[in-house]
C-alpha cells in the first residue's frame, strides 16, 4: 500500500461511516464526528505527502491551490475546496446545519479527486505507506515581563515523576501569545489546560514564575515546531541566554534539521550530492523550523544528516521518518556517523539521542536543554 492508497482507503472508510449514519435519525454531531478528523487528515496528507516542501505559511486553501500548477484536471480543484468548506463549517460554525446528503456527495467527489492526485505521482504519494511517528508532547508557556518575552518549552514526559526532558525552547515577543494561542487551539491535535496534566505537574508549572498556560500535543513533532516557529525570535535567546540560545542546543538543532530533511527527501526522488542536501537542509530548517543556518553547530549537523541519508538507497529515501527521540543516559555511545549529533538509523527511522541530564523540574519553568 502506498501513502496515496492509504488516504483513499481512509476516505472510503469515512464514506461508509457516513452512509451508516443515514440508516436512522441523526444529529449534526454525528456528521461532524466523521468530517472533522477526515478534513484534518486530508490537510495533513496534502502538506506532508503531496506537497512536502510546502511553506509553514500554507494553509488548507493554499495547499489546494497548488494543484493548479500540476496536471490535475481543473474540475478536481473545486471538489477539494468543497471538502475544505465542509470541514471548516463542521468545525468552526456549529450554528450552521450540516446535511448528511451534502457530506456524502462531498466525500464521494473527494475520493475521485484524490485518486487522480495519486495518479500524478507528485511528492511522496507513491511511496510505501509507513505509520507516521506520533508524539505525546507537553508545551508550556511563561512570561518574562521584565524583558517583554514569552518562552515556550516543548517537553517529552519522562519516567521520573519530578522531571520532564525539555527537547526544545523558543522565545517570542510577549505580544505574540494571543496569536499563537489561537493558532494552537484551532489545531485538532492540540489540547490546552490543566485537565490534561497531573495536578503536581500543573502546580509545578505555576510555581516557577509568570506561568501562562500549557497544553498537550499528540501528533508529528515537526508539525508542532512549524506551528510555533513563525513566532520565534532567535535574537531574544541570544540576548537573554548567551551561549544557551536555541541554536546552541544540539537537540533543537537535530530535531529541526531532521524534520527539514524528511520534507526534502519526500518531495523528490532525484539524486542530490551530500553537499547539495546539506545546503538544502539548512535552508529548509531556517525557513520552516526557525533554525538559523549560520549559527552554532548547524552546518556540521546538517552535513552529518546528509551523510546519513547518503547511506540509504535512493529509492528508499522517501520512506525515511523522524526524528525519533531516544533518551540517552550515561556515557555517550558511538554513533553511526561522526558529527555533533547522537544520530542513528533504525529501519526507516532517523534516531536522535538526547540527554535528560539537564531537565526541567516541574516546580520551575524551563530554561534550556
Amino acid at each position: 500500500m502506498t501513502r496515496g492508497d492509504e488516504i483513499v482507503e481512509a476516505l472510503d472508510a469515512a464514506l461508509e461511516r457516513l452512509r451508516r449514519i443515514g440508516y436512522g435519525p441523526y444529529a449534526r454531531a454525528d456528521v461532524s464526528s466523521v468530517i472533522d478528523p477526515l478534513g484534518s487528515r486530508i490537510e495533513t496528507f496534502l502538506r506532508s505527502v503531496a506537497f512536502p516542501m510546502s511553506s509553514r505559511a500554507d494553509n488548507f486553501f493554499t495547499l489546494i491551490e497548488q494543484f493548479k500548477s500540476t496536471s490535475l484536471h481543473g474540475d478536481r480543484v473545486p471538489s477539494l475546496h468543497a471538502m475544505r468548506d465542509l470541514y471548516n463549517r463542521s468545525k468552526h460554525k456549529p450554528q450552521e446545519p450540516l446535511a448528511l446528503g451534502e457530506a456524502i456527495r462531498t466525500v464521494q467527489n473527494t475520493v475521485v479527486t484524490l485518486k487522480d492526485v495519486c495518479a500524478l505521482g507528485i511528492g511522496a504519494v507513491g511511496t510505501p505507506f509507513e505509520r507516521e511517528l506520533m508524539y505525546h508532547l507537553w508545551i508550556a508557556f511563561w512570561d518574562n515581563y521584565a524583558n517583554g518575552v514569552t518562552e515556550a518549552a516543548i517537553m517529552l514526559p519522562s519516567d521520573h515523576w519530578t522531571y520532564v526532558g525539555t527537547v526544545d525552547t523558543l522565545h517570542m515577543d510577549i505580544q505574540s501569545w494571543d496569536a499563537l494561542k489561537a493558532k494552537l487551539l484551532a489545531h485538532p491535535r492540540f489540547r490546552m489546560g490543566k485537565d490534561h496534566f497531573e495536578p503536581k505537574v500543573w502546580e509545578g508549572f505555576h510555581a516557577g514564575g509568570d506561568f501562562l498556560n500549557a497544553g498537550v500535543w499528540d501528533g508529528d513533532y515537526g508539525e508542532l515546531v512549524r506551528l510555533v516557529a513563525p513566532f520565534d525570535d532567535s535574537s531574544i535567546g541570544e540576548r537573554m541566554l548567551p551561549g544557551l540560545a536555541r541554536h546552541d542546543s544540539l537537540t533543537s538543532i537535530g530535531t529541526a534539521l531532521i524534520a527539514a530533511m524528511i520534507d526534502i527527501v519526500r518531495s523528490s526522488s532525484e539524486p542530490m550530492s551530500r553537499d547539495e542536501l546539506a545546503e538544502a537542509i539548512k535552508t529548509r530548517a531556517n525557513s520552516e523550523y526557525a533554525m538559523p543556518r549560520d549559527k552554532g553547530s548547524v552546518a556540521e549537523a546538517a552535513a552529518q544528516i546528509a551523510a546519513l541519508v547518503d547511506t540509504v538507497p535512493l529509492d528508499q529515501r522517501q520512506r525515511l521518518a523522524g526524528p525519533v527521540l531516544v533518551l540517552r543516559r550515561g556515557p555517550k555511545k558511538p554513533t553511526m556517523l561522526a558529527g555533533p549529533l547522537w544520530l542513528d538509523l533504525d529501519g526507516n527511522a532517523v534516531v536522535l539521542g538526547f540527554s535528560d541530564g539537564i531537565s526541567i523540574n516541574v516546580s520551575m519553568p524551563a530554561t534550556r536543554t
